[in-house]
């Protein structure tokens, strides 16, 4: 029988690669010192690129934490156990 798949278990794996993400970023940093000018060119080039792709993924998340807000309210009007939103302490690290 296949796995059911979850809102919740695609927005833990999203959140694993972000934290990738901000890994590579770590990884620019200590390589750019010995880098040759046309890789710091191309490196440059890459980071308006990425922050539109950032852009979109927030407005993405927003529209999503819009749908949940939603869903939540629409499951709560029915009979069964209230849910709240987690905390996001640690986010980040």
């Amino acid at each position: 029988m296949p796995r059911r798949e979850h809102c919740a278990d695609h927005l833990l794996l999203l959140g694993e690669m972000l934290d990738a993400a901000t890994q590579y970023v770590a990884l620019c940093d200590t390589s750019l010192e010995d880098e040759e000018t046309t890789m710091v060119e191309l490196a440059y080039e890459q980071i308006s690129s990425l922050q539109n792709r950032l852009g979109r993924l927030s407005k993405k998340l927003d529209e999503l934490d819009h749908r949940v807000r939603n869903k939540l309210a629409q499951l709560s009007e029915r009979p069964g156990p209230q849910t709240k939103r987690r905390s996001a302490k640690g986010a980040g690290n």
